[in-house]
């Protein structure tokens, strides 16, 4: 299992088994988005979500692979405050208009390998670092979101970069904001890792100033 894995391969819907041994492939299969949730308050509230789409995967000789999704969605929320209070909108291009809409969702992850040591990531998507259903480093609840990511890896020691960009509903406001993740990790034995985590979240602009992108957090 890859210290950075991706919650379409979590979930199974890696179905390449019978051709992952080819270089150059083109699979696809049918994709759902379904979701529900309930609270209570003063009144029962409620939120749904469905969606069918389309998945796909292929690779284009031994250092190309893509792997992605294209599900229309249908979402509807009854909580009395803000979408925020109910399942989460789960798609990166969406409106806070009413309560009721119709969204695309794409989810799309290009990999790049171009020897044994590095590996380039960029895509629409969720990601994952960490063991387990919901990792306490970095889980794959949040929405598919514009990232990249470069990992090295050399003997038993991986290094992990990524860049990601996000859009928060604030009273009923898009704001950006942007994070900066590294994870090292060192394989100590086949059971065993030993790893430092950090993350930084830090917004283009505030009251006092827009400083867009700030470049120091490119440093690896």
């Amino acid at each position: 299992k890859p210290l950075l894995s991706h919650n379409i391969q979590e979930t199974g819907w890696n179905i390449l088994k019978n051709v992952k041994n080819k270089n150059n492939y083109l699979r696809l299969f049918p994709a759902a988005d379904l979701g529900f949730g309930t609270a209570q308050s003063n009144v029962w509230n409620n939120s749904t979500r469905l969606g069918v789409g389309l998945g796909f995967e292929s690779k284009l000789g031994s250092d190309f692979h893509i792997r992605g999704a294209l599900i229309p969605s249908y979402y509807n929320f009854h909580f009395n405050y803000s979408k925020t209070q109910s399942i989460l909108q789960n798609t990166y291009l969406f409106e806070p208009n009413g309560s009721k809409s119709l969204e695309l969702q794409p989810r799309v992850r290009i990999s790049y390998t171009p020897n044994t040591y590095f590996n380039f990531q960029v895509g629409v998507d969720q990601q994952f670092i960490g063991e387990g259903v919901r990792s306490m480093l970095l889980s794959d609840y949040s929405s598919p979101h514009p990232f990249a990511q470069l990992r090295t890896k050399i003997w038993k020691v991986e290094f992990v970069n990524l860049y990601q960009f996000f859009r928060e509903n604030v009273s009923t406001n898009m704001r950006q904001k942007y994070a900066s993740t590294h994870m090292l990790n060192f394989q100590a034995t086949k059971r065993f890792q030993i790893g430092i985590f950090e993350s930084v979240v830090f917004a283009p602009k505030d009251t006092t100033l827009n400083r867009g992108y700030e470049i120091e957090y490119l440093n690896p």
